[in-house]
């Protein structure tokens, strides 16, 4: 991987997610400072979060690294636990970086244990992350993505 791909870029901001508890991580306060630094120095000003459920489900979106940010509480505020694992990291010429992740945790009010796969797609404009889409239906991210949701990932 060269230093200046997109994937590079994004590497240290992604950091968190991988393998954590991401209800502790986004609660916080010297956990989401870090993200907020590391998403800094890749992110535009006005990045665009958006959180995309599955089947053409309720989409949120937020604006800048504190609306990254407050998407990921939010979503979090869901759940007792949540891990999440990335389990693929693609780029996808000419600007835009596919993940896919495995989630597992447990629901903060009926105590229900979900095991899900999920998927992310990052789009950059010259070097710097203008949207993070995050998806519950790993096909329609792929679709996104540019990439055919029917086959296997590259890599």
């Amino acid at each position: 991987m060269e230093p200046r791909t997109n994937l590079a870029r994004l590497g240290g901001a992604l950091e968190p997610f991988q393998g954590s508890d991401l209800v502790h991580v986004f609660g916080d306060q010297s956990a989401t400072e870090r993200i907020r630094l590391a998403l800094e120095e890749v992110a535009a000003p006005d990045l665009v979060t958006l959180m995309i459920g599955a089947d053409r489900g309720l989409t949120g979106t937020f604006h800048g690294v504190d609306g990254f940010i407050e998407a990921w509480a939010d979503y979090c505020q869901t759940f007792k636990e949540l891990r999440t694992q990335i389990t693929e990291l693609t780029e996808v010429p000419p600007n835009v970086v596919y993940a896919e992740t495995t989630q597992v945790g447990v629901t903060a009010t009926a105590g229900v244990e979900l095991d899900y796969r999920a998927a992310a797609v990052f789009r950059f404009v010259d070097g710097v992350l203008q949207q993070a889409e995050f998806h519950l239906d790993r096909a329609a991210a792929r679709r996104v993505a540019g990439l055919d949701p029917g086959h296997p990932s590259p890599g």
